[in-house]
């Protein structure tokens, strides 16, 4: 997905082309020889495909082509484009609100209008009518590759940045290294599977053949994702408004048609500025915390200038959860953090850890003593390099000019038993994050530490009436709670709880009402 190559691999219109690219020549091109064979084909593949918007469009486009050729009419894409539209809706009006739908339409209409356009003066810029036969062939092919994915990109672009949050920058660049092996490797893994039907070595060699495709593509795809600048996210404001001015600039070039160099590099001027702004902004606060909108779970980043510490990583959807809080992070130009620290291993707490760790290095990992071997190898696992710590005592961490103090149980015991609290400390601003703890758990801690006045506290149990005791409110009288919490059965937020803060005189956030909370000083 970073790379730009997802939309190759997946099971889409693309590979129906491949297919009728390879059924047309089989007929002899006898054209109701190629209908008679070919829509049952085209549809079967589709049915497979489990009729996605995107497989079922490319076989209503391919029938109609079909069509047209054995009747002696006149095939018109833009018509063809509507008419699939027009069948798709017909069968299930609410197939527009697919993402499928959307990317797979964007991308055609995207290629009828601008790739015929960016491939004519990229030929003419090339010379590409110049020079030996061959030679000409393979530039003209290259030319193409890349004209197709920039025109399907110029239009897909926006959608892929509003679903995903992201915008890969070396899709150009990665589509014209790889499309080429995934259409050799679509006829040769077809025909492995047939000639495997007949006798099974030889389908044996042509797939050992055709993996060697898989292992170019995978390669190109982490090369491509290691890369810096990879991807931009849309978690950052100036990238968005970037995107804005990016389209608003292409269209200009659309109506002027000239000095497309210029447009192009006032454009990459103010990607640099955007990106610039995005990374150098969290460095204007002394501190940073932030409660992401990650449904039933918690994840909060805790930021002082460049250093970083995440604790927890899980919520309704836990690999989501993972990727928003790597996303959020990325867009602020940080690859590594100082410490992830992970109050239990609970699955609304941890699990987006291993995809938050596959994306984003850790100089420590800190989980309680107690918990699951299993569930900690699975962390370590995704860890790579970098410390882990099992805890089941307290830690200091001087942090750039701050404090982060961690509380263990001291128990054994995993899961809510067992669970950690952060107080993370800038100046005069003390934060504290009890993960799971319940009321017992509180009144502990706060007979056995002296525990500051706290400016934020990220409400315990997401909220739950057997968190946030009274005790622990009056020694610590905080002036802002967060309560991180989605849609869920177990009442969480309780009613009580809220009344309770309010009672203490607290200003109360919660991430199923407000979204993502950000608290700068």
């Amino acid at each position: 997905s970073l790379a730009g190559l997802s939309h190759l691999i997946a099971v889409s219109g693309l590979h129906i082309s491949m297919l009728f690219g390879a059924l047309y020549p089989l007929t002899g091109k006898r054209r109701f020889l190629s209908l008679l064979l070919g829509a049952p084909v085209l549809l079967g593949y589709a049915a497979v495909a489990g009729f996605t918007p995107s497989a079922f469009r490319a076989a209503i486009m391919g029938i109609l082509i079909l069509l047209a050729t054995a009747l002696n009419r006149e095939y018109d894409p833009p018509t063809a484009l509507g008419f699939s539209a027009l069948v798709l809706l017909a069968a299930n009006p609410l197939a527009i609100a697919s993402v499928s739908f959307q990317l797979s339409f964007a991308a055609v209409g995207g290629i009828f209008l601008f790739s015929s356009r960016i491939q004519r003066w990229c030929e003419k810029r090339l010379n590409a009518a110049k020079g030996p036969g061959f030679t000409k062939r393979l530039l003209r092919l290259c030319i193409a590759t890349v004209s197709i994915t920039l025109g399907a990109g110029a239009a897909t672009t926006p959608l892929v940045a509003y679903y995903f949050g992201h915008i890969s920058l070396l899709s150009p660049l990665t589509n014209f290294l790889c499309f080429w092996v995934v259409t050799v490797l679509f006829y040769l893994s077809a025909l492995s599977g047939l000639l495997g039907l007949l006798w099974l070595p030889l389908g044996k060699i042509l797939g050992w053949t055709a993996a060697w495709g898989v292992r170019f593509i995978l390669w190109i795809a982490r090369k491509a994702a290691a890369f810096p600048l990879c991807a931009v996210y849309t978690d950052s404001v100036y990238v968005v408004v970037w995107l804005a001015a990016a389209y608003g600039l292409f269209f200009l070039l659309l109506l002027w048609r000239k000095r497309p160099g210029f447009f192009l590099s006032l454009a990459s001027v103010a990607l640099c500025v955007a990106l610039l702004a995005s990374w150098a902004e969290p460095l204007t606060d002394e501190m940073r915390v932030t409660v992401l909108d990650v449904g039933q779970g918690q994840c909060v980043l805790l930021q002082r200038g460049r250093h970083t510490l995440v604790v927890d990583c899980g919520g309704s959807d836990p690999e989501d959860s993972g990727e928003q809080a790597a996303r959020r992070l990325l867009s602020m130009g940080i690859r590594r953090v100082d410490a992830v620290v992970f109050t239990h291993l609970d699955t609304d707490h941890a699990g987006g850890g291993a995809q938050l760790l596959s994306r984003i290095g850790a100089d420590r990992v800190i989980v309680p003593a107690g918990e699951d071997p299993e569930r900690v190898s699975a962390i370590e696992a995704a860890q790579g390099t970098g410390e882990l710590l099992r805890l089941n005592r307290d830690l200091k961490m001087d942090f750039s000019g701050g404090q982060v103090r961690i509380f263990g149980t001291g128990s054994d015991n995993g899961g809510n038993e067992g669970c950690l609290a952060v107080l993370f400390t800038v100046g005069e601003c003390d934060t504290l994050i009890l993960g799971d703890m319940n009321m017992a758990q509180e009144r502990t801690l706060i007979q056995r530490v002296d525990l500051p006045d706290a400016e934020i506290l990220v409400v315990s149990h997401h909220g739950s009436k057997y968190g946030t005791a009274p005790e622990l409110l009056k020694e610590i009288s905080p002036e802002t709670a967060v309560i991180s919490v989605g849609s869920n059965s177990y009442g969480h937020t309780s009613g009580e709880t809220v009344e309770r803060l309010e009672f203490f005189g607290c200003q109360v956030y919660r991430t199923d009402q407000q979204g993502t909370i950000l608290i700068r000083r």
